[in-house]
């Protein structure tokens, strides 16, 4: 989120209406237990977890 917002010349409180994370299903579980906290120190209106076949976590921002 940091890096979106800055390369965007964003301020870090900037709204976010929307965040997909996208990556194993496991990693998924375990963000879903912090997602509140991201969704609020990120400003995410909306953050949709979808489960895909990268094995990494990766996040897209709409702004």
């Amino acid at each position: 989120m940091r890096r979106a917002k800055s390369e965007r010349k964003l301020s870090m409180r900037a709204e976010v209406p929307l965040a997909e994370a996208l990556g194993p299903a496991a990693l998924l579980d375990r963000l879903t237990l912090v997602s509140g906290d991201l969704r609020a120190a990120g400003r995410i209106g909306k953050l949709d977890l979808l489960p895909d076949r990268t094995p990494e976590l990766v996040i897209a921002c709409a702004f």
